[in-house]
């Protein structure tokens, strides 16, 4: 896994900084919402397609104009500033060798962008885990110091759960220990790190929605504030066409493939039935827009 991605990112064509860090401002009611990108991958679309005939994959995604081997993927993290508090979703890859040698030199924007909009690491009150992969959890510390010290931590139950199973699988066992790592030294400041669940919520107005399937414990969350509403998916859609097009396609990184196709296909038809605007984490940066639905299929339309 580690030279695939590695390998993914050194030969896309846009092998440069430019493009690659930013932010993008909105409003949800009274929340104000800000868009990181802490970097991007490079994926193999055989990755992203695990199932998927080859020549079929080709042919979408070069009728779409896009390049027929790589997709270059931004790394979305969001901020919300709501009332008195600064709400991190997700804390990006980091930039520890182990992530570098996992994702590439092309990450770890986070940090950078939230000192460029003055907002410490100090500062932030919560930080809620969507699941617990590299590029969503690996820069909750560094060198064994928490990077957001004061922010009470929300990692949902199951992904915990997961995390301390018996059966890893032999591939996965770096990755776990690393996550584990990471998430140590809120272990050890007892009441840092809090658990949650389906229908939970974590902070006023954010509220925890299951989604398994790409991991164990996999949520997304919808935002309201004042009526208005945001869904973010995170991983359940990985790629702006192939998941859309082709719900059916699972990822090789998906952990339950069955259920993350399940889990897809039912949020997909609830964020076009209920016309919820979607941000989503690995969408062209910033992710912001709607889905609806096209024939027997649907369709990513951005807002910018």
């Amino acid at each position: 896994m580690f030279k695939v991605l590695k390998k993914s990112v050194d030969e896309l064509e846009e092998n440069s900084l430019d493009g690659v860090f930013g932010l993008y401002r909105f409003y949800v009611g009274e929340q104000e919402i800000i868009v990181i990108n802490d970097g991007f991958i490079g994926l193999p679309l055989s990755l992203l397609a695990a199932n998927a005939p080859a020549e079929d994959v080709l042919e979408l995604v070069q009728s779409h104009g896009l390049g027929a081997e790589f997709a270059k993927l931004p790394i979305g993290v969001v901020l919300i500033r709501t009332g008195n508090r600064l709400v991190l979703l997700d804390t990006g890859t980091g930039k520890s060798d182990f992530a570098r040698d996992m994702f590439g030199d092309y990450i770890g924007g986070l940090l950078p962008t939230l000192e460029l909009i003055g907002v410490s690491p100090q500062a932030i009150t919560d930080v809620i885990f969507s699941h617990a992969h590299g590029d969503h959890l690996w820069g909750t510390s560094s060198d064994g110091q928490l990077v957001y010290p004061n922010a009470q931590h929300y990692l949902p139950q199951l992904e915990w759960e997961d995390l301390h199973r018996k059966d890893i699988p032999e591939f996965a066992v770096p990755f776990i220990e690393f996550a584990r790592n990471q998430l140590q030294p809120l272990v050890a400041n007892d009441g840092q790190l809090a658990f949650y669940g389906d229908e939970d919520e974590m902070v006023p107005g954010i509220q925890a929605v299951a989604t398994p399937g790409h991991s164990a414990g996999h949520h997304a969350l919808i935002i309201e504030s004042s009526g208005q509403r945001l869904l973010l998916p995170f991983d359940i859609l990985g790629h702006p066409i192939l998941h859309l097009r082709h719900p059916e396609w699972f990822m090789r990184v998906d952990q339950i493939p069955d259920l993350a196709v399940a889990t897809r296909q039912q949020l997909l038809t609830r964020a076009a039935n209920e016309k919820i605007p979607v941000l989503i984490h690995h969408f062209p940066f910033p992710g912001l827009g709607h889905v609806v639905r096209d024939g027997d299929a649907y369709r990513y339309i951005p807002t910018s």
